[in-house]
């Protein structure tokens, strides 16, 4: 299939196969998956905001294989001599798979990317806290076993442990 069209980007479209998929599959540069089975553009579904599609290989009892579409895109066209393991978009928008918005990543320049870009926020300090400075002392002070204060603070016995060395809660003083 090599059927060059012009995309709303005004990018020429070029489709490529699927690196280990190739006798089945082919990925355009704009992100459009072309079946060789059936030949025809395959249709996507949004999974956890990523265009993404399954398909069985081998029939009805074939294998199940599930594809994120700016995997396929970025195996496809980017070079990837580092051998990075994830793909950022760099506009932050997870559904613009266009190769020009792509590109290999560590998983610390994706965590700084979303920093960045405000798509991952902080969460404010302590917010997921259950217990007060002063109960923290209590069970810090406390001769009951943990599986004891684990009942009465309604945490588990490992927490409380954690608590007592000073593991969690460690801006509490004594």
């Amino acid at each position: 299939h090599t059927t060059i069209k012009m995309g709303l980007s005004m990018e020429k479209e070029e489709y490529r196969d699927v690196v280990g998929f190739e006798d089945y599959f082919q990925i355009s540069n704009l992100g459009n998956v072309f079946s060789k089975r059936s030949n025809r553009i395959l249709k996507q579904a949004k999974r956890v905001g990523y265009w993404t599609f399954n398909t069985k290989i081998g029939g009805r009892n074939g294998i199940a294989h599930h594809f994120q579409v700016h995997r396929l895109v970025a195996e496809a066209f980017i070079p990837n001599p580092e051998s990075k393991p994830y793909v950022n978009h760099k506009d932050g928008c997870k559904t613009n798979n266009m190769l020009s918005n792509l590109e290999w990543v560590t998983a610390k320049e994706n965590s700084a990317h979303a920093w960045a870009t405000g798509l991952q926020l902080p969460r404010p300090k302590h917010s997921q806290r259950k217990l007060t400075a002063d109960r923290v002392r209590e069970i810090r002070a406390s001769t009951k076993s943990n599986i004891e204060l684990a009942s009465i603070y309604g945490l588990s016995h490992v927490n409380i442990s954690r608590i007592k060395r000073r593991e969690s809660y460690k801006d509490v003083p004594d």
